[in-house]
């Protein structure tokens, strides 16, 4: 919870607010040796860029209208629910929706 909230709070939690939280079960120091662990294990990894992302990049470089950008964002929506979708990257998907936008 504690990366978690340092990587989408705008104010994360403090750290006496989370051994609170735990009721604890951890201390302080606990807490920042499993984050330092956590972050290790992961190189830092902590997002994968989505086709979003990638969306906002293109649309971006070749000014793109708002319109054209949520066009491509509806189709970009539409490859969620499409199983088959995942074996093609996510910059792949953004392009290709812009395209047919």
């Amino acid at each position: 919870m504690y990366v978690a909230s340092k990587f989408e709070d705008t104010k994360p939690l403090k750290l006496s607010g989370l051994v609170f939280m735990t009721d604890n079960t951890y201390t302080e120091q606990e807490v920042l040796v499993t984050e330092k662990q956590m972050l290790e294990v992961t190189d830092f990894n902590l997002l994968v860029p989505s086709p979003y992302r990638f969306l906002e990049r293109f649309a971006k470089v070749s000014n793109a209208s708002k319109q054209l950008f949520h066009m491509a964002q509806y189709l970009i929506e539409l490859s969620l629910i499409e199983v088959e979708m995942l074996k093609y990257p996510a910059s792949l998907i953004a392009s290709s929706a812009l395209f047919a936008a």
